[in-house]
């Protein structure tokens, strides 16, 4: 009778055990799966609403070639986020009423495909994203090339209206891989357990219900989600022991991938508030200083500052600075290439991470007055193509050392930095003499027939100044082009150290000279007129041989609407009182005379 009861009882709690890990492994491992295809689901999403925020929709439809400049820079984009997000896939199509057509992709140069290339593998999660104009998700896409995971995102112009769709797609073969050989391996232990656990149960019954228990508990907590949850107080060396050890490994694994997520969704959540607070900027500082202020809340540190090449002086100075106290340091902290941290890491354009309490010797510290107490720092060149414009520093992180996750987030923002700066620097030079640093004709245009319209929709007044130095042709036979341009040069500093922030000053062309007035009466512009006048007169230029050199400034004024109501009547009038004052001697300030009236 006890021989009989011994294997029931070996049977029903060996069964009973057997089942039970077999249905706390198929829970977890069905789990694990679903919150996996979850989480990849997440991420193409999110990388394609990314690669959305980063699209021109204007610019998108005007590819036709791959030699059309934005495909390039499209495709740049692309395969950066295929590169730095580990993805396969990323494309943007259009639609025509009956093809799928390729605009660009991020496939390597001569494996793409051109544009309007038609696709014939088009899933209903397609049809449905570019009707519905809503991110579809597709977990099983298949096509030529195999099976996908895709998400496809629209994009959608100023009027709401579907012009192209964004797809990113990572491949379903490693995962199905993965999900056989999981299964080949619980199979094998599951065999393996049944038959050992028959036997011991038959032998020692009562000492396997507790272990059994045991894993039985903790296999549930981890499968409820509870990833903290390690299985413990099973020491046997038998398939259950190997089986907790297993899970255990698994669960840490989870827990990393879980980790390795998150730091890739704050990433991104970062970069799209970048984007998103950018879009709203007016001016190139205040990027830098939005840019800058999420770089050192984004990787949870004190205080940052971003040092830029002063080419003329050749040394990086401090432009923006968050966090900490630097007062009035920003026009006191210089530093040269190849000194200290920072300028180490512009010399080499490679970034330097340093996280021991005490800094290297060539560690270079502000002046004094300027707080600079550092435990850790993360110095990133601002690379633009092979140019280096300077450096952004991340100080003293809250809690522990930075990583090396905080060293790709910091990059990706330090990027960011150097292609706003590149933008900047182009459109300065675009609407900028070289010369006079002055804005240059055709931007004068512009501005003027701005702030007429503006003037006349606000019932507002704007005065224009046109002057020219006196006998320049004289001046350049007499001393030469090269003193010329210094004089050139030198009135323009004048002028627009005359002037407010909202006037525009403009080299009009050769020798002759522009300031547009916003709000401005004719009363006020002529008195800023002679302010300019009398500050060219006073100046002292100095000469090639050490003389010292004066010029003199003629000057015309004219004011919209009591001179003229249209732009080219308003810089006739200023023109023709600037030759009233050659007629009167030169040197000296004329506001247009209106026929029959008055100047003002």
């Amino acid at each position: 009778m006890t021989f009989r009861l011994q294997w029931k009882l070996s049977l029903v709690f060996g069964l009973l055990g057997v089942f039970m890990i077999l249905t706390a492994t198929w829970t977890t491992y069905t789990q694990a799966f679903e919150d996996f295809n979850k989480e990849l689901a997440d991420k193409l999403m999110a990388l394609a609403a990314l690669i959305e925020k980063f699209a021109d929709p204007d610019r998108l439809l005007s590819i036709d070639s791959v030699h059309h400049p934005y495909y390039k820079e499209m495709k740049t984009f692309l395969r950066a986020v295929q590169k730095n997000f580990n993805v396969p896939w990323a494309a943007v199509y259009r639609y025509d009423g009956t093809f799928f057509t390729h605009i660009v992709d991020g496939a390597s140069h001569g494996e793409e495909f051109i544009p309007e290339y038609p696709i014939f593998d088009v899933s209903p999660e397609m049809f449905e994203a570019w009707n519905e104009a809503r991110p579809t998700y597709c977990a099983a896409n298949v096509d030529a090339f195999g099976s996908w995971a895709t998400a496809y995102y629209p994009v959608k112009n100023a009027e709401g209206k579907t012009i192209a769709l964004i797809d990113v797609s990572k491949s379903n073969d490693r995962l199905d891989r993965f999900k056989q050989q999981i299964i080949r391996r619980t199979a094998k232990v599951a065999i393996g357990l049944t038959l050992l656990t028959l036997l011991v149960c038959f032998l020692f019954s009562g000492y396997l219900t507790n272990p059994i228990a045991l894993l039985t508990d903790g296999a549930r907590r981890i499968a409820a989600g509870n990833l903290q949850e390690r299985i413990t107080g099973i020491s046997t060396r038998d398939e259950i022991g190997l089986l907790v050890e297993t899970f255990n490994r698994m669960t840490d694994e989870l827990v990393l991938s879980k980790c390795s997520l998150e730091n890739k969704i704050h990433e991104l959540s970062t970069l799209y508030e970048i984007s998103q607070k950018t879009n709203f900027a007016g001016n190139t500082e205040e990027i830098l200083k939005t840019i800058l202020e999420k770089a050192v809340t984004g990787l949870k540190a004190e205080r940052g500052s971003i040092l830029l090449f002063n080419e003329d002086a050749g040394t990086l100075s401090l432009s923006v600075a968050y966090g900490g106290e630097f007062a009035d340091g920003t026009a006191r902290i210089e530093i040269k290439p190849g000194e200290g941290v920072a300028g180490r890491v512009f010399e080499t354009r490679e970034p330097l991470l340093v996280n021991q309490r005490e800094l290297p010797a060539t560690f270079k510290s502000y002046d004094p007055g300027i707080p600079w107490e550092v435990r850790n720092i993360l110095c990133l060149p601002l690379m633009i193509e092979q140019r280096c414009s300077g450096v952004m520093n991340i100080i003293n992180r809250h809690e522990g050392d930075f990583t090396k996750a905080d060293l790709a987030l910091g990059t990706t923002m330090a990027n960011q930095i150097a292609l706003t700066l590149e933008k900047s620097r182009l459109y300065e030079l675009s609407i900028t003499d070289g010369l006079t640093r002055l804005y240059v004709h055709r931007y004068f245009q512009v501005c003027l027939t701005s702030e007429i319209k503006r003037a006349r929709r606000y019932a507002k007044q704007v005065s224009l100044i046109l002057f020219d130095i006196d006998h320049f042709k004289k001046f350049n036979d007499t001393y030469g082009h090269q003193m010329g341009d210094i004089v050139l040069a030198g009135v323009a500093q004048i002028l627009k150290a005359s002037l407010r922030t909202v006037d525009i000053p403009a080299r009009y062309g050769g020798e002759e000279f522009a300031v547009i007035l916003p709000e401005t009466d004719t009363v006020a512009a002529a008195a800023v007129a002679e302010r300019i006048r009398k500050a060219v007169e006073k100046h002292d230029f100095p000469g090639l041989d050490g003389t010292i050199i004066k010029v003199t400034i003629s000057l015309g004024v004219a004011t919209f609407p009591h001179h003229a109501n249209e732009k080219l009547d308003l810089i006739r009038h200023a023109d023709e009182a600037l030759y009233g004052s050659k007629k009167a001697g030169r040197n000296t300030v004329t506001v247009y005379q209106v026929p029959g009236g008055t100047s003002a």
